[in-house]
């Protein structure tokens, strides 16, 4: 049964909308890497960049936004006089840098000479407060680092588990955005040991953390897991880091990727929590859907549609081809299980190939190992041969296997 492909929207394009989905590290950490990455895109996220951080106390971060675009705008007008920018940089604002650095300073100084009195009182929840408080300072002028201290600092004078948890909370996010995971990792256990009913919100927030460990480490599989167990209490509950139509992407690339085709039904048809996301991003269902139906031409156009969007998002990005090629090697290989012997301009339609393309990747599969079949190059046939079993059973056996998916594929487009 053929369908339309959708017409695709962009995610990013919008980049206020886009960004609007998130706060504090969440928007600088994004709009940071696809200033980064995308030329297309670098002036109007450099530019909404500048008018979100005059809007922290994130000052260091500002001139050097402000300096590297000015260097690029002088570089382009160098290179092209008639060139213009919906986007100018206009004037720096030093009299907000210097009135938000000075307020900063009296601020800091203030708050050191209270840890100091605080640390003579041996007062615990007082001394927790004062840290978690020079945390948070340093969180919004974008020392992370320094806010890491704090948080850690905090964490020793915790004696209530809420308290605790929701410090842990503020370690791993702070953690994640400076890459370092093993941290991370080590925080969602302290957290999870700290009760035996965790709170919905914590739920979310630590699954979401695990989920972006798994992808970091490359665990694909255990990525899609957690993932795909994020209730819809996530909201804006963790936007520091991510939102919901992130859950939906990466669940669903990481579940394509690792997934069996029914676990994939499972988590279309079944997965309460995981449909709330993704109606946030319905393309994603559609990919799903795809997939599972074998309409692999849809599927890989989709996702190369999407590739660019993945490929500005700051952790999906480094691992989205490597996960693109898993998805279509076993594609591949579950499409020719299907039969004993298929031409191979017919599965390049299937593909949406070109023959010549599809016959190196089936090559490169069969040299791997991944694929037990044979190339007839002057007939353009691929062969594979029945192992264990005859071939009268075989087919038995593949056209119950086909009655089963098309009845499957009916209850998905019903669901």
């Amino acid at each position: 049964m053929k369908r339309a492909v959708p017409v695709i929207t962009s995610r990013i394009a919008d980049l206020d909308t886009y960004i609007s989905n998130y706060k504090g590290f969440g928007i600088i950490g994004r709009l940071c890497f696809i200033i980064d990455k995308s030329e297309d895109l670098r002036a109007e996220a450099t530019y909404i960049l500048l008018n979100h951080l005059k809007h922290t106390t994130n000052t260091s971060l500002y001139k050097k936004i402000f300096q590297e675009a000015k260097s690029r705008e002088k570089k382009i007008q160098n290179n092209d006089h008639n060139s213009q920018n919906k986007y100018e940089l206009g004037e720096f604002d030093s009299e907000w840098v210097a009135r938000t650095e000075a307020r900063a300073m009296e601020q800091l100084h203030v708050k050191e000479e209270e840890l100091k009195s605080i640390s003579s009182q041996h007062i615990k929840e007082t001394a927790r407060f004062g840290h978690h408080d020079m945390g948070e300072f340093f969180y919004h002028r974008g020392d992370l680092q320094k806010a890491l201290e704090g948080y850690l600092n905090a964490l020793e004078y915790c004696s209530d588990v809420r308290h605790f948890r929701n410090t842990c909370v503020y370690i791993i996010i702070s953690s994640l955005w400076l890459g370092v995971y093993s941290e991370v990792n080590q925080f969602i256990g302290k957290a999870e040991k700290k009760a035996k009913n965790l709170p919905e919100v914590l739920q979310v927030q630590l699954f979401s953390s695990l989920g972006l460990v798994e992808l970091h480490n490359r665990n694909y599989r255990e990525a899609a897991k957690a993932f795909t167990s994020i209730s819809p209490e996530l909201g804006c509950n963790f936007c520091e880091v991510l939102s919901p139509c992130d859950v939906a992407v990466y669940g669903g690339i990481t579940a394509l990727a690792t997934f069996s085709r029914e676990e994939l039904f499972e988590l279309i048809a079944n997965n309460k929590s995981f449909k709330s996301h993704i109606e946030l991003f319905p393309i994603m269902r559609e990919l799903l859907q795809f997939y599972h139906a074998n309409l692999y031409a849809n599927c890989f156009s989709v996702l190369m549609e999407l590739r660019k969007d993945f490929l500005l998002d700051v952790f999906l990005s480094p691992h989205f081809d490597d996960l693109l090629k898993i998805i279509r090697q076993n594609a591949l290989i579950s499409y020719c299980s299907s039969f004993l012997s298929i031409r191979i301009p017919k599965m390049a339609l299937v593909f949406g190939s070109e023959v010549s393309g599809l016959e190196e990747e089936l090559i490169n599969l069969i040299k791997s190992g991944k694929l037990n079949a044979k190339i007839d190059k002057v007939n353009n046939n691929l062969s594979l041969e029945a192992v264990g079993e005859s071939s009268a059973l075989y087919e038995e056996v593949l056209k119950k296997g086909k009655d089963c998916n098309a009845n499957t594929s009916a209850r998905l487009l019903h669901s």
